[in-house]
């Protein structure tokens, strides 16, 4: 049998609503050169039937004998990939025409790059356009906060699997998919493409939904890994909660406010020469303003004003430092905050 240069990682589990429309998707794309690998966690409903009522040889079904989870199931997918690169969907997603053709050529034209994802089009519950950030740098240091990537976008080389042993880890779960994204981000340049190569679909029966607050949980623990896998460092506890806070904004009261910032100041000097300093601050400022406009019930009138001045003030202005970030990160913003430093 041919290898192909392409193999689609497809998870499955009570999908027969949406199935059909993405597995349509991905086999009429442009670039015809793959396999289809239909994972399926041990359905209960037609999900199963629907995948083999198709008759076309590039597909690969095969069925856990229990339900294992999302995480254990993209890794049997990524156990049976055979080509080069591997490309993940989820069952409710649809790919456009070329996105295979886009990232297969975008991989081949960038030997150095080892993971590519795109821009998605939400439908459904939400819609809109999520760009994400294309430069490798950016996404680097923006995966502090979260992941860079709408994950059933991503493809990626299949040697990150063979030869680095990186998988979805259980553990993790329903944040695995951004644990993966975040340890070969650290390790390895990855990139978006600046078209729009998915239609995301939102609805209530989403395994990201109907888990939120595990969800952040785990997600938390990511945040906290990345950090210090890029930054070589150990946080204790205390510093964990905080950091993991700080960096995917919610409401918080004043005084963890003030430790927040003192905590973003250390990170910024420790983070020197690791990312831009200036793209760093303006992050950090970023997340801040979230934090405070999520902080406004418990702040009181402070928490809105800061919030309806920080973002205009906080825009980046040629050879000079914006206002509210030369009173948040000068000397003397140092200085009053000393108190609320992390040991």
């Amino acid at each position: 049998m041919t290898k192909p240069r392409i193999s689609i990682v497809l998870p499955l589990y009570n999908g027969a609503s949406y199935i059909q429309e993405t597995m349509d998707s991905l086999l009429e794309q442009s670039f015809s050169d793959f396999e289809l690998i239909v994972v399926d966690d041990a359905s209960t409903d037609d999900s199963g039937k629907k995948v083999l009522r198709y008759r076309d040889s590039r597909i690969r079904y095969e069925r856990n004998t229990h339900n294992l989870g999302m995480a254990h199931t993209r890794n049997r997918g990524l156990k049976l990939a055979r080509g080069d690169v591997v490309v993940m969907s989820d069952q409710d997603d649809i790919s456009m025409p070329d996105r295979l053709l886009l990232q297969y050529q975008y991989l081949h034209d960038h030997p150095e790059c080892m993971l590519v994802g795109g821009w998605s089009r939400h439908f459904g519950g939400a819609r809109g356009i999520y760009r994400y950030v294309t430069d490798y740098a950016k996404i680097r240091m923006r995966m502090l906060g979260d992941s860079q990537f709408s994950h059933p976008s991503v493809a990626f080389r299949r040697k990150l699997v063979v030869e680095h042993g990186l998988r979805y880890e259980q553990d993790y779960a329903p944040a695995d998919d951004y644990r993966l994204l975040a340890q070969i981000t650290a390790r390895f340049p990855v990139a978006n493409i600046p078209h729009e190569i998915i239609r995301y679909r939102v609805h209530d029966r989403q395994h990201s939904q109907t888990s939120a607050d595990l969800l952040v949980q785990r997600a938390d623990r990511v945040r906290v890994a990345y950090l210090e896998q890029i930054l070589s460092m150990r946080l204790n506890d205390a510093q964990a909660r905080l950091h993991a806070q700080a960096l995917y904004p919610r409401a918080v009261d004043k005084e963890t406010f003030l430790l927040q910032v003192a905590w973003l100041l250390q990170l910024l000097d420790r983070a020197r020469g690791v990312f831009d300093t200036r793209e760093l601050q303006n992050y950090f400022v970023e997340r801040l303003v979230g934090t405070l406009r999520r902080s406004a019930p418990s702040m009181g009138w402070q928490a809105v004003r800061l919030a309806g001045k920080l973002p205009a003030e906080f825009k980046d202005v040629k050879n000079s430092r914006p206002a509210i970030t030369r009173a948040l990160f000068s000397a003397r913003g140092r200085s009053l905050l000393n108190r609320a430093r992390m040991g």
